[in-house]
């Protein structure tokens, strides 16, 4: 079955500012400075760069 988010959405990524961070279910979403985010999932450290 499928995790439902609902802190980690798109909308609520897009309105952090600067080094704000979303945790949930175990994977943490960091605003860079660049406007792009970062999203790491903390069980097994795999990281991924978003753009947008």
């Amino acid at each position: 079955m499928a995790v439902k988010y609902s802190i980690l959405t798109r909308s609520s990524m897009r309105k952090l500012q600067a080094g704000e961070k979303l945790n949930e279910h175990g994977i943490c979403f960091t605003r860079l400075a660049n406007t792009h985010g970062f999203k790491r999932h903390k069980k097994t450290s795999r990281k991924f760069m978003l753009t947008g």
